[in-house]
């Protein structure tokens, strides 16, 4: 997925000043693979927890079998701060917001929107910028022309949803000038489809993404983005778990 691989090597270099030796595990987002490698690091006798949750799984197993075995853990990319676990992300709200008002600098009123999944965190504070922006710059979105990505099955779900999202979109006959893409994989499935339909990028339709991830960066052409800073969230977890560690083995003595 190459929205944990900047986060992970982020989580690697926090660690290596620090001694760790990092684990690293995919569960390819499968609860019930998450589960087993969760079970597998506490039998282990792991000292620190990192889980990126890029993806919906049930918490109440991680925590309850973490906070049990009393590990430190730090989530990335979902805020479970109000269950007492350190949590590393973005303002979503903020940036959804900033998106359509860098569209609407940009000229563009007839805006399609494609949301997140329903059940994943980020989902619902990017569209609640996004609204209160439109909101506040005069513009009105078409409900016709907000469309939502069925929930992530692997990391190329996200592009293929931005392939069947747009052709809704230009089968819609609804007329619209820009396309404000739930991530960056989104909206490269868009450009493909626009691309296809004979339409230029972004001459006749500018398609801004969220994440910025190499694909977005190497992509023609070039792909507008909101910047999350992934290595850096990676880094500050790490952080976060080290000091964890050392403090509970500080109360040992």
């Amino acid at each position: 997925d190459p929205y944990c691989i900047p986060i992970v090597q982020g989580i690697q270099t926090g660690l290596q000043p620090a001694g760790y030796l990092p684990l690293l595990m995919d569960a390819q987002t499968q609860r019930g693979l998450f589960d087993r490698y969760l079970q597998m690091i506490l039998e282990r006798r792991a000292e620190g927890v990192v889980v990126i949750a890029s993806w919906v799984f049930d918490e109440t197993n991680l925590l309850s079998d973490v906070q049990k075995n009393n590990v430190p853990i730090v989530i990335v990319s979902r805020d479970l701060t109000e269950r007492g676990v350190s949590s590393v992300l973005v303002d979503n709200e903020a940036g959804g917001a900033l998106a359509l008002r860098h569209l609407h600098q940009l000229g563009h009123r007839r805006i399609a929107v494609i949301r997140g999944p329903q059940e994943m965190f980020d989902s619902e504070p990017r569209w609640k910028g996004m609204q209160n922006a439109a909101s506040e710059v005069g513009i009105e979105i078409d409900p016709r022309l907000v469309f939502q990505l069925p929930n992530l099955v692997d990391p190329t779900s996200g592009f293929e949803g931005g392939l069947e999202c747009a052709q809704r979109m230009l089968a819609s006959g609804r007329p619209f000038t820009a396309v404000l893409a739930f991530d960056d994989l989104t909206a490269l499935g868009v450009v493909r489809v626009l691309l296809g339909a004979g339409l230029r990028v972004p001459e006749d339709c500018t398609v801004l993404g969220f994440d910025d991830v190499l694909p977005a960066a190497v992509a023609t052409p070039g792909m507008t983005t909101i910047r999350q800073p992934l290595r850096e969230m990676g880094l500050l977890a790490s952080e976060w778990v080290v000091e964890a560690i050392e403090a509970r083995e500080q109360k040992k003595e």
